[in-house]
């Protein structure tokens, strides 16, 4: 999802700051799922097939992005499937009983939370409410 993110945010002319922070979390993500590879590969023996598909919400996101008006839309969206990500990444990592793969997903955690905050900051510097954004992310409980 980023990685079309940015693609879009870079033909739009959005701040560079912005589209560079969209190729960060593009990068990070693909090592995510390499290292998830990895986990499922050593747990069961055996590569998990290949899911080339682009998430749902990519595709709304994309339509949004393209009228200036719906930025804090898309920052909304983009953030809150961060918390969520985080949430249970943090889930997976209370109920595992296996300390290096309970260790992975607390690290997975920590990086989506790097990600927000990163998220964060870029909606600051184009005038997005970040307050009024994140009240509602604490009355669904994601902060």
């Amino acid at each position: 999802m980023h990685s079309e993110l940015a693609k879009k945010a870079e033909e739009l002319g959005l701040p560079p700051s912005f589209v560079s922070t969209l190729r960060k979390l593009t990068k990070e993500d693909k090592e995510h799922g390499e290292s998830l590879k990895r986990l499922y590969l050593k747990t069961y023996g055996e590569e998990p097939g290949e899911v080339d598909i682009t998430p749902i919400e990519a595709f709304s996101l994309l339509r949004a992005l393209e009228n200036p008006e719906n930025l804090e839309f898309v920052f909304k969206i983009i953030m809150e499937t961060g918390l969520i990500a985080k949430r249970l990444y943090e889930r997976l990592s209370s109920i595992t009983e296996v300390a290096g793969v309970r260790d992975f997903y607390t690290y997975l955690a920590t990086m989506e939370w790097t990600h927000y905050q990163r998220l964060r900051g870029e909606a600051g510097l184009m005038g997005i409410d970040i307050g009024k954004m994140e009240e509602g992310f604490m009355k669904k409980g994601l902060l």
